[in-house]
Formats: C-alpha cells, sequence, structure tokens
C-alpha cells in the first residue's frame, strides 16, 4: 500500500513536472512569438518611415501660379463683332440652301416640260401616222 502511495505520488510530482515544463515551454514560445511580432511591427515602422522620407525629399515642385482664364465659353466668349460675323455667316449659309432648293425645283418643273413636250410630239405623229 505504501508503495503505491509512493508510486502515486512519484506520479503526481512527475505530470507536475511535465505540465510545469510544458508552461515554461508555451510561455517561451509565446515570448518567441511576441519578440518576432514586435520586430516585425518595428521593422514595418521603420520602412514606412523611410518611404514617406524618401517622398518628402523627391518631392514635386509647386504648381505655378494659376493664370486668369481667357474668354472661353459663357457669357464672356461672344462679343459684337463675333456675334455680327456669325449672323452673317448664318444669313449666307440660309441663303445658299434656299438658292439650292429653288434651283432644285427649278429642274424638276423643266424635267416635267421637257417631258410633256417629248409626250405631245408622240401623240402628234400618232395623229398624222394615222
Amino acid at each position: 500500500v505504501e508503495m503505491n502511495e509512493k508510486a502515486r505520488q512519484k506520479r503526481k510530482t512527475d505530470e507536475d513536472i511535465l505540465q510545469r515544463l510544458e508552461q515554461m515551454q508555451l510561455a517561451e514560445d509565446l515570448a518567441a512569438q511576441r519578440e518576432q511580432y514586435l520586430k516585425h511591427k518595428a521593422e514595418s515602422t521603420d520602412s514606412y518611415k523611410k518611404a514617406l522620407d524618401a517622398q518628402l525629399k523627391v518631392r514635386p515642385p509647386q504648381l505655378p501660379d494659376k493664370e486668369p482664364d481667357g474668354e472661353v465659353f459663357g457669357k464672356n466668349d461672344m462679343n459684337s463683332e463675333k456675334m455680327a460675323e456669325r449672323r452673317s455667316r448664318a444669313h449666307n449659309l440660309f441663303q445658299e440652301q434656299q438658292s439650292l432648293v429653288e434651283q432644285k425645283k427649278r429642274d424638276v418643273i423643266l424635267a416635267k416640260l421637257a417631258e410633256q413636250q417629248r409626250e405631245d410630239e408622240m401623240i402628234k405623229r400618232a395623229r398624222n401616222d394615222l
């Protein structure tokens, strides 16, 4: 009975020792992981800082001063001369288009007259032949 108790106690102490060793290993692993994380974080912070410093060193020059806008569109894009020129071009275009339409109408009327004259001549010939 005493041997069983001694064996149990020895097993219990062995298990306790193993658990403590396991806990110590886990604590060391956690500490190593934490150290690795902090090291990686510091490295990434340093690389970010270096990138920002490089951007500041190679900064593009400032934009040139703005110049006032010229007359492009809007209320200032047309003065009286431009409006008069635009009106005269529109009037000329209208007259050209109107004369073109009148010429086409004349051509159609002349073609109809010529056709009627040919038909009249054919009818006269047909009457004379009979």
